[in-house]
């Protein structure tokens, strides 16, 4: 890789890192800390769906799996009436 392309790669990692952190720690300030958690859960889904629908990659069924447990956990900790800060944030208003 050239000294172009390696400027160009870093330039993305940092204004993607940036990206990232503004948005937990702006997620922080209006929401509750165990919802941005649990938001956070989701991203590797929402890393593996991008690539399929951006980046032409093959969603393979271990991949498939992978996305239906975390999606299946989410909803598990939603259900527990109580445990999900979503749940707790609501009953508070």
């Amino acid at each position: 890789m050239d000294a172009t392309g390696v400027a160009a790669s870093v330039s993305i990692a940092v204004v993607a890192t940036a990206l990232a952190f503004v948005c937990w720690f702006t997620g922080l300030r209006h929401l509750p800390a165990g919802t941005v958690g649990v938001i956070g859960l989701l991203n590797p889904v929402t890393g593996v769906l991008l690539g399929v629908a951006v980046g032409g990659e093959t969603l393979a069924p271990p991949l498939l799996l992978g996305i239906l447990l975390v999606l299946a956990a989410i909803a598990s900790a939603h259900a527990r009436k109580g445990s999900f800060p979503v749940a707790r944030a609501r009953r508070k208003r």
